[in-house]
């Protein structure tokens, strides 16, 4: 059985196309104005509130963005973004996939999660609690560890904050 978290939470794309930022307020435009520039990233200032940036990889962009600590998570909840695949008409229905720099943050993490369950890379291992006077066991502590793909261990701190960033506690 296959958890039904795992299976709605979206997929960020690795292709490549505009983005679309809707700042709150225009200084948070001109902050992602200058973490732009600095990534050497192209951009096009729309107006006051809004810059569209073209990527070759929306989720390679998202990992820089986000990890790039200069913003703080308020800045990130008023930046929103919508990717558009190259030649992708902007489309009302599009607009339902808008998401703030911190939900596309949480995601990447829900995202990591996922794909190690998806992957069967979680373990789990019971270790008995014995008491020391008779060596009589009477409880097991569970260990939880994910598994990459170069063998190197996922510890449960990444895999519970993933969890909790996808509310999939």
């Amino acid at each position: 059985m296959s958890c039904t978290k795992c299976q709605i939470v979206p997929i960020i794309p690795k292709k490549g196309g505009e983005i679309i930022f809707s700042c709150d307020v225009p200084e948070l435009c001109t902050k992602m104005s200058l973490i732009l520039d600095q990534q050497r990233i192209n951009y096009i200032p729309e107006d006051f509130y809004t810059l569209i940036a073209s990527t070759e990889c929306f989720q390679t962009f998202l990992e820089q963005i986000c990890h790039f600590n200069t913003l703080t998570k308020v800045e990130r909840q008023g930046i929103r973004c919508l990717f558009l695949e190259h030649s992708q008409p902007l489309t009302p229905s599009i607009l339902r996939e808008m998401r703030t720099l911190q939900q596309y943050k949480d995601l990447m993490g829900a995202n990591e999660l996922s794909l190690l369950i998806a992957k069967g890379a979680l373990t789990t291992h019971f270790q008995p609690i014995a008491d020391l006077r008779d060596g009589e066991i009477y409880g097991y502590e569970s260990l939880a560890r994910g598994v990459n793909d170069d063998g190197t261990l996922v510890y449960p701190d990444n895999l519970f904050k993933w969890a909790k960033q996808g509310d999939m506690l």
